[in-house]
């Protein structure tokens, strides 16, 4: 009976080990999408008509942000996805910062690249009481390479 007894309880050992290492390779605490792939530099309508399918991609895109105040706060701004020459911007997209330290060079009106992976889909109140959905990323990365695109 002793031997059963322990066979029993290293065998219990070893799967809560097992179990311990699987959730130790899972995402972090409250993160609902693990990146995957590598980076891409999605077009705009893709983005915004597979947002959903998309979830969890990396990408890559360099945009103008058009709104980083006390409104959006220091982890979430928006930035207009597509140039289109001239100082003009369209499409927007909301971005998620992981800490306000990533995006604390960056500034409403600037030219950004950004590193990250999409979130799906963010609908949001706009100013007007009207609704919004668009985009949603993470971004990891901030790089400022221009100012004044907006």
């Amino acid at each position: 009976m002793r031997n059963f007894v322990g066979l029993v309880r290293s065998m219990f050992l070893l799967l809560a080990a097992a179990l311990l290492v699987t959730l130790s390779a899972a995402a972090p605490v409250g993160a609902s999408v693990r990146p995957k792939g590598v980076y891409t530099n999605y077009s705009y309508p893709v983005l915004v008509k597979e947002a959903g399918t998309l979830k969890g991609q990396r990408i890559v895109h360099t945009g103008c942000i058009f709104q980083f105040d006390s409104i959006t706060g220091p982890k979430d701004f928006l930035a207009e996805w597509t140039n289109l020459g001239y100082g003009e911007w369209d499409n927007d997209v909301n971005v998620r910062l992981p800490s306000a330290a990533v995006g604390v060079h960056a500034f409403e009106g600037d030219e950004v690249t950004m590193h990250g992976y999409i979130l799906g889909n963010y609908s949001y109140t706009t100013e007007s009481g009207g609704t919004n959905t668009v985009p949603n990323l993470e971004v990891i990365s901030v790089a400022v390479v221009g100012h004044n695109c907006s």
